[in-house]
């Protein structure tokens, strides 16, 4: 016999896995709590994105490259920046 059949022989109640008190109201303010998230999520992802002009902050005005963290740097007028760091002909920062 299940656990249901063996506490029908002593004359208790079988358990519940949910109580049936739970009022219905929770079940519906879940569910549409749930549709006003996607809903924003949808909305948000669907509305066109509006292009940001470029303001400039600042201007460069010396450029050095570091070879060595802890020695003096290399004045340069310009660099290429890769994935590494900034290069300047043979020196990497």
């Amino acid at each position: 016999m299940g656990a249901a059949g063996s506490s029908a022989l002593f004359g208790l109640p079988a358990p519940r896995l949910l109580p049936q008190s739970w009022p219905r109201w929770l079940g519906v303010a879940a569910v549409g709590l749930a549709a006003v998230a996607l809903g924003a999520v949808g909305w948000r992802c669907a509305r066109p994105r509006r292009r940001r002009r470029l303001q400039q902050v600042g201007t460069v005005a010396q450029l050095w490259i570091y070879p060595i963290k802890s020695c003096k740097g290399v004045s340069v007028s310009e660099a290429e920046c890769t994935a590494l760091g900034l290069r300047s002909g043979h020196l990497r920062d």
